[in-house]
């Protein structure tokens, strides 16, 4: 017989979790508190680190119906509150929040809510995008080093690009400086080094 869940992360004791099933009760759902899950958790703590919610979310199976509170329930982010949607739509269960009134989040046709989500996730991953640029940009601007920092230093680097000069092989050069074929690349490839020459077998 398929159940009815109800969670919220908004609740510090027992008597404001009974508000709570009280508002889900009058929104018509059934409350039973074998099913209830409560904790108190600010917004921007991630879904991974909530554990009541988490331990709610294994117990949900195909055909049964979860009820949050409001959207912080069910995420930090725009992003975030998408994924467990699609969770609980992957489930097979239903998904309402009372915030929103009578709709299945989860449902497979997306409703009108969760296609703005989605736009305003969109939205959200392109002002975040342009941050970074503008932030690598003005990095660049005042001559700060950006990217990965490298994992040899200049004399090293230097050492290793001596020893291709001298004839030294990639892999050797590797080996004796203690690093990855593909690093001693990237620096030969950072500098313009000439490849040592391949040598021919047979008589000349």
């Amino acid at each position: 017989m398929p159940s009815t869940f109800v969670y919220s992360n908004r609740v510090r004791n027992p008597e404001a979790m009974e508000a709570e099933l009280h508002l889900a009760y009058r929104a018509g759902y059934t409350v039973d508190l074998r099913r209830t899950f409560w904790e108190h958790q600010p917004p921007s703590v991630l879904i991974a680190d909530r554990p009541r919610l988490q331990s709610m979310l294994r117990q949900v199976r195909h055909g049964d119906t979860v009820v949050v509170m409001a959207l912080r329930c069910l995420g930090s982010t725009v992003a975030e509150t998408l994924d467990t949607i699609g969770r609980v739509r992957q489930l097979g269960a239903a998904l309402y929040c009372l915030q929103l009134g009578q709709v299945n989040l989860a449902s497979a046709t997306p409703p009108q809510a969760v296609k703005v989500l989605r736009a305003a996730a969109t939205l959200e991953g392109s002002r975040r995008s342009a941050r970074i640029r503008e932030s690598l940009a003005a990095a660049k601007a005042v001559g700060h080093p950006v990217g990965r920092p490298p994992k040899h230093t200049a004399e090293q680097r230097a050492a290793i690009l001596q020893a291709l000069h001298a004839g030294e092989s990639v892999s050797a050069a590797a080996r004796r400086f203690h690093t990855t074929r593909q690093t001693v690349m990237r620096i030969r490839a950072g500098s313009a080094a000439p490849a040592p020459a391949a040598t021919k077998s047979g008589k000349a």
